[in-house]
């Protein structure tokens, strides 16, 4: 264990401790100022920002994209901050969400296959991933583990408090369960917007970027359902959620990668119009573009 590890898992604690004490609104409130401080700091984590700003958004200046790397730092403020408060999180949900989860909920429904969705960092992710469980399925969520083993062990409390089982990509059985979960008409969640270590390189807004083609695996083995979920914040409090259908051109004489590659332009495409309506709601840390 490194002490800079250490060290980070000890602020983490104490914004946990105080966040327990703290309002749900207060605590977005607190830890959104203490990244919007902290952030602008961490050159390498600010670099990869800009060099994927000037990818997606090349004809605007320096000054917007200072703001969106501001925005970026306090919207992950706000998300550690409802990643601790998992409780508080679940009983806004009722009060505190916009829903748009129709006709994509009802055909989910009524579709007894198992349901692959496709998520990404987008604004309240960790409100979207309390969400998951109240689609009427059981959850498995895939996920990277944090390079900080302490903070993802506290992490990992959270959503397994939120009824998630999660399991990790570095888990040599994750294909086998994922299969498994699917194939008994679970949910199946994974976030594709992250750098994976292999992948193919598709198009990302016009640009070759790394890509998983994992969906297409499970999709191929399965025939699962394919639909996306999204949460954008409506402001400090309230968040819209919004689940939809994924269309994707498929053969039946396709193989699994062939579906994957259709999946992820699909799902590149519906991240890209999101992206660019609202483009403080995506975490901009993950350097797809890199060779």
């Amino acid at each position: 264990m490194k002490w800079g590890q250490v060290v980070s898992w000890a602020v983490y604690r104490f914004f946990a401790g105080l966040a327990v004490v703290l309002p749900l609104s207060a605590s977005r409130v607190l830890l959104g100022r203490f990244f919007g401080i902290v952030g602008p700091f961490l050159v390498r984590a600010n670099g990869r920002m800009d060099r994927t700003l000037k990818v997606v958004f090349p004809f605007r200046d320096e000054l917007w994209h200072q703001e969106r790397r501001h925005r970026a730092w306090i919207n992950l403020g706000k998300s550690v901050a409802e990643s601790m408060k998992t409780e508080a999180v679940q009983r806004q949900l009722d009060t505190h969400t916009t829903y748009r989860l129709e006709p994509a909920l009802s055909a989910m429904r009524q579709d007894p296959r198992g349901q692959l969705l496709l998520m990404g960092h987008l604004g309240a992710f960790e409100v979207a991933i309390q969400i998951v469980p109240r689609l009427g399925r059981p959850v498995m969520g895939v996920h990277r583990p944090l390079p900080n083993p302490l903070i993802e062990q506290d992490l990992q409390k959270s959503r397994q408090a939120a009824g998630i089982e999660m399991v990790s990509v570095d888990d040599p059985t994750l294909v086998r369960r994922g299969i498994r979960h699917l194939q008994a008409g679970g949910l199946l969640a994974i976030f594709v917007d992250q750098r994976w270590s292999k992948g193919e390189y598709l198009d990302l807004f016009e640009q070759p970027a790394l890509t998983t083609l994992s969906p297409g695996l499970f999709q191929a083995t399965t025939n699962a359902q394919v639909s996306t979920l999204m949460c954008r914040r409506e402001s400090l409090s309230r968040c819209e959620v919004v689940l939809e259908n994924l269309p994707f051109k498929a053969q039946d004489s396709d193989d699994w990668r062939e579906r994957g590659r259709s999946i992820m332009r699909a799902f590149h495409g519906r991240l890209e119009d999101w992206v660019r309506v609202y483009p403080d709601d995506w975490y901009w840390l993950q350097e797809r573009w890199k060779p």
